[in-house]
């Protein structure tokens, strides 16, 4: 993997990255902006903004007329909004580049905000919040989060509340366009098979980005970390649960050890939690152990759904995975195992432009440092068993356990008697 970094009289930063035998190529535009940066009362204003960028612009002013314009040339585009950045990308052809440059930059400089539009929007994001609220095995990472973090940056989610959704205006908008996609905040990353004037392709449509940096961060708000059981009573078949501990923030270098942790417990098909839950004792249909990294904080959580009568039982072997993983040094070959699967599913990831783009896009962003592949497998490769074992006993207390669950109300009381008796 090869690209250089380019730097835009602006400030955007361009990334290009070249990649033989493909026909595709993917612009990726991201924005160092996300949750991260709202305050209560603003909380889903990122989200919203990205939603309005497919609305209408003073070139294209509706949505049928940017979707036709990339449908007609077989374009794959999307945005999406995370806590810490919002993106945008359209992945074409290499002939059509220029379509794609030219509707985004179109996009991020010239949308409309029409009043009307922002009206419609607004029954759009409550319905997509009643879809993520009425799908509890994609809701339970949210509720997980608020128990690790509470009414804080880290904790709010993304798509913030019906209340607010109601009341953004147009000026609410314009104020956090204004304060946020500028030139020091952006980064442009193209992937692919490009032309050689791709560079001045992007400065001549990008060019009316203000070259300054973003107007505040607010990631000086305290983390509250109280509540340690998050439980949302729901009429469903199944509980849903969330169960694991803070680890480490994304700058750190343990949370490459943090990957191999989490996929040995729950991470693929022959996973400990796997077999000896799912497949040897049923309990589940899925379980999953995941790592996740932000500037200020991590997390490493075991993800499941099991028959509501199940539940105690099955906290309480996801328990013991965890305590066994604190008291024995795990065997070289699986940690081998686990590092294999981990360089495996990233080359496999890494073989698409749009992937390419966004791997690259995502470290630029937040940590204005790139490594690429190969250089994250020199620091996998160089971790021993000794190390995972030492990492996992700083992350593991029964103590600061946190437990999210979506379920009957008759199942609270389990998850308060388990953790009562923990330890």
């Amino acid at each position: 993997m090869t690209f250089t970094k380019y730097f835009l009289k602006n400030g955007i930063r361009v990334i290009l990255a070249p990649l033989q035998n493909t026909e595709s190529v993917t612009v990726h535009i991201g924005v160092k902006v996300g949750s991260v940066d709202e305050n209560k009362n603003i909380n889903g204003l990122s989200h919203f903004l990205e939603h309005m960028m497919f609305k209408g612009t003073k070139n294209r002013p509706s949505t049928l007329a940017i979707a036709k314009e990339l449908d007609a040339i077989g374009g794959l585009y999307n945005a999406y909004t995370h806590k810490e950045y919002t993106a945008y990308f359209a992945k074409v052809l290499s002939k059509h580049i220029n379509v794609a440059v030219d509707i985004l930059s179109d996009m991020l400089q010239n949308s409309l905000f029409d009043k009307n539009e922002i009206e419609k929007e607004r029954g759009v994001i409550i319905e997509e919040i009643n879809l993520y609220q009425d799908t509890p095995s994609r809701y339970i990472g949210d509720l997980f989060e608020k128990a690790l973090w509470g009414d804080s940056f880290l904790g709010r989610e993304i798509i913030g509340t019906k209340e607010n959704i109601s009341k953004f205006s147009r000026q609410d908008l314009l104020k956090h366009l204004e304060n946020f996609y500028v030139g020091q905040n952006m980064v442009i990353t193209v992937a692919g098979k490009y032309p050689k004037n791709i560079l001045s392709l992007i400065e001549k449509k990008f060019f009316q980005i203000k070259n300054k940096a973003a107007k505040n961060h607010p990631n000086n708000f305290k983390i509250k970390r109280k509540q340690n059981i998050i439980f949302l009573d729901k009429n469903t078949d199944q509980t849903h649960l969330a169960i694991g501990f803070h680890t480490f923030p994304l700058s750190d270098k343990r949370k490459y050890a943090t990957a191999i942790l989490a996929t040995i417990l729950g991470g693929n098909m022959s996973s400990r939690f796997f077999i000896n839950i799912r497949e040897k004792l049923g309990l589940c249909y899925y379980i999953t152990t995941e790592a996740e990294h932000y500037l200020k904080d991590g997390y490493i959580a075991t993800f499941s759904g099991v028959k509501n009568n199940d539940l105690s039982t099955a906290i309480e072997k996801i328990l013991e995975g965890y305590k066994e993983m604190a008291q024995t040094e795990i065997s070289q070959e699986e940690l081998n195992k686990a590092k294999d699967y981990i360089k495996g599913k990233t080359l496999l990831y890494l073989e698409e432009s749009q992937a390419v783009a966004e791997f690259l896009a995502r470290q630029e962003i937040l940590l204005n440092k790139i490594l690429t592949y190969r250089e994250i497998f020199e620091i996998i490769e160089a971790i021993k068993t000794s190390d995972i074992l030492k990492i996992w006993r700083e992350i593991f207390s029964l103590e600061k356990l946190k437990i999210a669950c979506i379920g009957p109300e008759k199942n609270k009381e389990v998850i308060e008697n388990i953790f009562d008796k923990k330890g």
